[in-house]
């Protein structure tokens, strides 16, 4: 489980925004003044906003402006992972290597097929990856969770 903190910012019906600031190394590095990279970081913002369904009875007592540690499951970030990275290049190696033997021989050459077939490949990778997403997104064994407080009667 990957736990991070987070502090409520807002309160539905139905579920809770959260806002964690992201940490980077650039904070316990000793050049400071001379990487570029802590200035790319500072541009790109390190504040994130998270909702959160509200599930468990603990939830109910949460008010804006409380400190929380949110959660999600080891499997449903390598899961992500898997589906936003490998799908699309494992769809693109297989259409540069079948698309050429599918196809007739033609006076062009079949590495012309080949890129074709990997620009192919890559696109509906970038298809598939998109519509897997977007259903872990909602499936509700993907979703963030908000672990109750350590001195809470509600733990399991």
């Amino acid at each position: 489980m990957i736990t991070e903190k987070a502090q409520v910012v807002a309160i539905n019906e139905d579920a809770i925004w959260l806002k964690s600031t992201r940490q980077s190394a650039c904070d316990s590095c000793k050049l400071k003044t001379g990487c570029g990279q802590k200035l790319l970081a500072e541009a790109k913002g390190r504040q994130h906003f998270i909702e959160v369904p509200v599930t468990k009875d603990f939830t109910e007592s949460l008010s804006v402006h409380d400190d929380v540690d949110v959660a999600i499951n080891e499997q449903t970030l390598l899961k992500g992972s898997l589906v936003l990275y490998v799908l699309p290049l494992i769809l693109m190696l297989l259409g540069a290597v079948f698309l050429p033997s599918f196809l007739p021989s033609a006076e062009l050459s079949s590495d012309i097929f080949a890129i074709f077939g990997a620009i192919l490949g890559l696109l509906l990778g970038f298809g598939l990856s998109f519509i897997l997403s977007q259903k872990m997104m909602r499936a509700t064994s993907h979703q963030p969770f908000i672990l109750p407080p350590e001195n809470s009667d509600n733990c399991p």
